[in-house]
């Protein structure tokens, strides 16, 4: 019993962590309605921060002359630098998305999250680091109560945490402003009556989050290994304990993080598989989710949809220069680019140091196709594809590790991330948006923290071979890896073409047009995520030719925003998205890697995290679409201007829509379904006096006068009836 009570009590102290990033969630959930990736990366930004000021030269066993002689001095530094991130992400980041859709803003914080991670990752390099004793914030030592012994750091940490969670509920819940930052996120049009302005509310709950954060990164520095994995899996808790809140209660979800502590510490003694409190703590998510998805969907869709805004010079200097290039391109046929690219290809298919290139370029292309589908094509922002790419990986080499040929194992292994998707996909496509990015994330930390710690899986794929060619030679890995690729972008090509896949782009936008050929939007939805697993599935037997052995660690959440973050810089509206997000990713840390000697290496995931956030912002169809994107710029222009110039430059007569027809054809093939389902919803028609109109009701017809305001809105399809 005594082992009892101490592990319970280790779990409600570290429990308070959860609370904290539980709370700094809430927080923005309340006010944006978005599920905030960058405040995981401002906890990392604290921590590693600490652990360098304290420790400058090393992790903490071997260390120079600290920066700050006292480590409080530190600690306020350190969350002094977090505060003020926060206030530059709300001004530069989440200011110009308001009213945004919840893929784009998902993906700004995961650019945050991701350029974090990586300034930090390259500054204090891949190897974990710790605070020494003697820069720990509170006294070292222990005491014992009853036989049960308590550390004298966590106790402080729950001291700490929970005095600062009193106070900010108290100013939130008996100050007029603290009601109005409260009331903000869900009547910003009331609040501005009282007097509070929705920037100011917006500023305050992004500083206080980034405060908060900083310090949750701060506590954890001293009793925690400090690393970039650490933090995936705190966000993945934190995001547990604020939905235990209700998404609206701090207390509350200081509550819910220490429970969840409190399961984290005493699953693993009834149940010894490594990564079982993942479980349980998915679970928990699950049913959180099932009971506040009205409140969340409610929270979400605060600020609804951004109208297209002017360009200003720097823009439109850009999308004329982008639009010129566009033209050119277009006129090239397209048999000359066929020819490129076989030439292209020549390369990594003769030589053994292109062909791991090669081999790193399909992995992420791969990738970036598993997240076309649920993302770009259903608007769902998914983190679990690097689970479903680790469950490819694990269980082509446990096979081959069994003498299995290569190609039943790679068929194997794409089977079960079928299932897996298919499991996954059952259990939370139900819910959409901000539910359901919630859920994925979860689940991506579940399959990397439990299901492939499972004492079956393995971690080496041996000598594979396929028809008698040794794929270890990486040219030849190579060719095989490029033909999954060309089979499963066949496959997702037939699909966006047909009727179904057309369709399906609907949802997206909110509106279901598969009821129209007879068809489940709920199963077909399930059968495409499911098509998507498969696909990541693919990506990870291509991993597993890359790399001789790999761990969990390479399969973490972190990867996964990484990984949406790859799909949305290569473009998630098409095809060629994949392709671009390959070359970036895959190619990228080779060509870094050329130009710097540092031990670690991180300007692929800054660059690339850097241009997210420039894209999100300015161009959020990505790369692939950057011609599209710089005519509809001119289009913009020219509908402003009547001029129709820009510093003496002609705006091209071919971007100056002539009417809304025109420029609606121009529009790209996916979007003009979108807008189709639009225009078939009635439009609005202005108040008339009361007339007279027969009134069918069940089986009574009657004559009864009304006015259009009281009637209630029809379907599309009882007007055209």
């Amino acid at each position: 019993m005594t082992i009892v009570v101490q592990l319970l009590i280790v779990g409600i102290m570290v429990g308070t962590l959860y609370g904290l990033i539980g709370s700094t969630l809430t927080l923005m959930f309340r006010s944006t309605g978005i599920l905030s990736f960058a405040h995981a990366g401002f906890a990392l930004t604290g921590a590693y921060l600490y652990s360098g000021f304290s420790c400058p030269s090393s992790t903490g066993t071997e260390c120079g002359q600290p920066t700050f002689p006292h480590p409080w001095i530190a600690a306020g530094v350190c969350i002094a630098v977090t505060t003020v991130a926060g206030l530059v992400v709300e001004r530069l980041v989440i200011r110009p998305l308001e009213g945004s859709d919840i893929i784009r803003k998902s993906i700004a914080t995961a650019a945050v999250l991701g350029l974090a991670s990586g300034i930090m990752l390259q500054i204090y390099g891949p190897q974990p680091r710790g605070v020494p004793q003697d820069q720990e914030l509170f006294p070292s030592g222990s005491f014992t109560i009853e036989g049960v012994v308590v550390d004298n750091q966590r106790l402080g940490i729950l001291i700490v945490s929970a005095s600062v969670m009193l106070l900010i509920a108290a100013v939130l819940s008996r100050s007029w402003f603290g009601l109005g930052v409260r009331a903000a996120g869900q009547r910003p049009d009331v609040v501005q009556l009282f007097g509070v302005k929705p920037a100011t509310t917006s500023r305050f709950n992004w500083a206080l989050g980034g405060a908060l954060a900083g310090l949750a990164g701060v506590l954890i520095a001293p009793v925690s290994v400090v690393n970039i994995g650490t933090f995936s899996f705190l966000l993945a808790k934190g995001v547990a304990a604020a939905l235990l809140g209700g998404l609206v209660s701090l207390p509350l979800t200081f509550a819910g993080g220490l429970l969840l502590g409190a399961v984290e510490a005493l699953t693993p003694y009834y149940f010894e598989q490594t990564g079982s409190a993942t479980v349980g703590i998915a679970a928990v998510t699950l049913l959180s989710v099932g009971i506040n998805r009205r409140k969340i969907a409610q929270l979400a869709a605060v600020g609804g949809r951004s109208t297209a805004a002017a360009p200003g010079p720097a823009r439109l200097r850009a999308a004329i220069a982008i639009a010129g290039a566009s033209s050119v391109t277009r006129r090239v046929p397209r048999i000359v680019w066929f020819v490129a690219g076989l030439a292209f290809l020549y390369y990594p298919l003769t030589s053994a140091y292109y062909g791991s290139i090669g081999l790193a370029c399909v992995f992420w292309a791969l990738l970036a196709l598993s997240v076309l589908l649920p993302a770009g094509d259903g608007g769902q922002p998914t983190f679990v594809q690097i689970g479903f790419a680790g469950i490819g990986a694990y269980t082509a080499a446990s096979l081959q590790q069994n003498d299995m040929p290569f190609g039943w194992a790679a068929l194997i292994a794409i089977g079960a991330a079928l299932v897996a998707g298919l499991v996954v996909g059952a259990l939370t496509l139900r819910f959409r948006g901000a539910a359901f990015a919630i859920l994925s994330l979860t689940f991506g930390a579940m399959i990397s923290d439990y299901v492939l710690n499972l004492n079956f899986m393995r971690t080496s794929a041996g000598n594979p071979t396929f028809f008698g060619v040794d794929l270890l030679v990486s040219n030849y890995a190579f060719a095989v890896a490029f033909g999954l690729f060309a089979v499963a972008t066949l496959l997702v090509f037939n699909f966006r073409r047909s009727a179904l896949g057309v369709s399906f782009r609907t949802l997206r936008s909110g509106t279901n047009l598969l009821s129209t050929f007879g068809v489940n939007a709920a199963r077909l939805e399930l059968v495409v995520f499911t098509l998507s697993a498969g696909i990541a599935g693919a990506a990870g037997v291509t991993y597993g030719l890359l790399v001789s052995s790999f761990t969990t660690f390479q399969f973490i959440p972190l990867i996964g925003v990484i990984v949406l973050l790859a799909a949305f810089v290569g473009g998630l509206r098409s095809l060629l998205g994949p392709v671009i997000a390959g070359l970036i990713f895959g190619y990228g840390p080779v060509l870094a890697a050329n130009l710097s000697s540092a031990d670690a290496n991180a300007f692929p995931q800054i660059a690339s995290s850097a241009l997210a956030l420039i894209l999100v912002v300015a161009a959020p169809q990505g790369l692939a679409s950057i011609g599209e994107w710089a005519r509809e710029s001119l289009v913009l222009a020219g509908s402003t201007s009547p001029s129709a110039t820009f510093r003496g430059r002609k705006v091209p007569t071919s971007a100056r829509p002539s009417d809304p027809v025109s420029a609606t054809l121009r529009r790209p093939t996916e979007d003009r379904a979108t807008l189709a389902a639009g225009l078939e919803r009635p439009p609005a028609v202005p108040s008339r006096p009361p007339q007279r109109r027969l009134v069918t009701s069940g089986t009574r017809t009657s004559l009864g006068d009304y006015s259009e305001q009281s009637i209630t809105p029809t379907s599309s399809a009882q007007e055209r009836k």
